[in-house]
């Protein structure tokens, strides 16, 4: 969901409310965005961007960049960082996948307009890092304990 920062003390409890069901509707709307009719046309031009960056690493002994992305893999990072950071999720959904104005982005999270490339670029990094873990969770194994702590008995 995502965060209101919001000083209850000289706040409205009309005002707290509204800010809420914005923030609700906002959310809603991310979502939508991200899982429904035509998203993979609206994040590929992300993973596009991501890969023509290198900035998602492959998985191996050099870890090399990746040049292609798997949107499907793209679209449960940008979940994942829905859940953990929804304001970079915002960010990245907003003026990346969305396009919106600079001004309209700024005014809903209150970041400065001169501050979102360093905010935006921090997302992105961000969103790299769930990429990367989603696509190497099922590659990377624990081993079982199970049988180690019976043989050391």
């Amino acid at each position: 969901m995502v965060t209101v920062d919001v000083d209850l003390t000289t706040t409205s409890p009309e005002r707290l409310a509204a800010e809420r069901l914005a923030a609700e509707r906002r959310m809603q709307h991310l979502l939508r965005t991200i899982t429904g009719d035509g998203w993979r046309h609206r994040l590929a031009p992300l993973a596009e961007y991501l890969g023509n960056r290198r900035m998602i690493r492959a998985r191996s002994d050099r870890g090399g960049a990746l040049a292609l992305l798997d949107l499907d893999t793209l679209q449960q990072a940008l979940m994942r960082l829905l859940g953990h950071n929804p304001s970079q999720a915002y960010l990245i959904i907003a003026l990346a996948v969305e396009n919106a104005p600079v001004d309209v982005v700024a005014a809903q999270t209150g970041v400065d307009p001169a501050q979102q490339v360093t905010a935006a670029q921090a997302a992105l990094a961000a969103l790299a890092l769930e990429y990367e873990s989603v696509a190497f969770a099922s590659a990377v194994e624990e081993p079982s304990l199970g049988p180690a702590m019976r043989k050391g008995r």
